[in-house]
């Protein structure tokens, strides 16, 4: 054999190097569990699974039938029309519109107000609490009741308004629905009529008024007007003057009556002689009335005429239009049984899984107590 052919030596034998580390079946690093083993396992505590499964899905079963049934009752309104506002609208007093009116009608809607009239008028107290005690109070109540009670307006179409009420009767529901949107119709149209009437009194006020102030000013003046004539009857007695210088022959005085009447032009009220100013005179204190001769008299009385003749029939006054009325639900929102129950089967397997593992530990906790003793 060829002295210098080393490669049947030992130590001179090269092996190709593994591609990646090998672990013999047998060799496992401690605290390491194949899925294998895993599958054992839940395997062998099939039972506690299956049993907390069960537990778990009868429990959620029950809690789905026990939970009372909720229905949600809603209706639709939209804003009133023209003519449901037209008595609303007074010439001279109030002009309204029906998106001010509508705005109202919201607003009287999530008042606290009209729900415990609601309650009051429908007496609901009995009703919403049924086994009601010293403690439960009537504010608590509607506390209560207005959580069931929802008032939207629709985000792409603003002038819809939803109004909804979960309860556990679908018609006690969808009547408590209709009837608070008819109060706050009431309620509001009432408001509104309100304060119309109030407008229109106080416009009738301030009209009565501006006519007595024109009465009282005319009187004041006629009084004015007599004093003046009064005096110029005077001056013409003095004078001698009984006819109107303008149209009479002058009397045997008359030069310096003349140069007189001449130097005034005719305008003093003493030359229209003292059988004229007599018969004025006269006149003005036998006058029984002075509105025939007030400028802008008749014009308020025909305006106060009218505003006294106004009559409102809230009858046939709206501030919303009913779109969808609320009817009785054929199905619930709450409980959503079918969603309980998957949640609860889905529960109890994750449950039941966790079990199984915390008994195995436990079985191997107690063997290694048993092994070290």
């Amino acid at each position: 054999m060829d002295k210098n052919n080393n490669s049947t030596h030992p130590q001179n034998l090269q092996f190709a190097p593994l591609p990646y580390p090998y672990y013999p079946p047998h060799v496992a690093s401690e605290g390491e569990i194949s899925l294998v083993d895993l599958f054992r396992i839940l395997a062998k505590r099939k039972v506690v699974i299956v049993a907390t499964t069960l537990l778990v899905t009868l429990a959620t079963l029950s809690y789905a039938l026990i939970t009372p049934t909720v229905y949600n009752a809603e209706a639709i309104f939209l804003p009133p029309s023209t003519k449901d506002i037209q008595l609303l609208n007074v010439q001279g007093v109030q002009g309204i519109d029906v998106t001010s009116v509508y705005d109202v009608f919201k607003k009287n809607l999530n008042s606290r107000a009209l729900l415990r009239r609601l309650v009051e008028e429908q007496e609901l107290i009995n009703i919403l609490a049924p086994e009601r005690t010293s403690d439960v109070t009537v504010e608590s109540i509607l506390e209560e009741f207005a959580k069931m009670l929802e008032v939207n307006s629709d985000k792409k179409n603003g002038v819809l308004l939803f109004v909804s009420l979960k309860w556990r009767e679908p018609e006690q529901a969808a009547a408590w629905v209709n009837h608070l949107s008819a109060l706050a119709d009431r309620v509001t149209v009432q408001q509104l009529t309100s304060d119309l009437v109030g407008a229109i009194d106080a416009r009738i006020r301030n009209i009565e008024s501006a006519i007595s102030s024109k009465r009282q000013l005319a009187k004041q003046r006629r009084e004015d007007q007599l004093a003046g004539l009064e005096e110029a009857l005077q001056i013409a007695q003095s004078l001698g003057i009984s006819e109107s210088l303008s149209t009479s022959n002058v009397t045997k005085n008359a030069q310096p009556v003349r140069d007189l009447t001449m130097n005034s032009s005719f305008t003093q009220p003493y030359n229209r002689g003292t059988k004229a100013l007599h018969a004025e005179i006269l006149v003005l204190r036998n006058r029984k009335s002075d509105d025939a001769f007030i400028s802008g008299l008749r014009d308020l009385q025909e305006e106060l005429s009218r505003l006294q003749s106004i009559r409102i029939d809230e009858k046939n006054i709206h501030s919303m239009t009913i779109d969808q009325a609320a009817f009785p639900p054929s199905s619930h929102v709450k409980p959503k049984r079918k969603l309980i129950v998957v949640l609860g089967i889905v529960l109890g397997l994750i449950l039941g899984v966790f079990a199984a593992f915390f008994m195995h530990f436990l079985d191997n906790l107690s063997r290694e107590e048993e092994v070290a003793v």
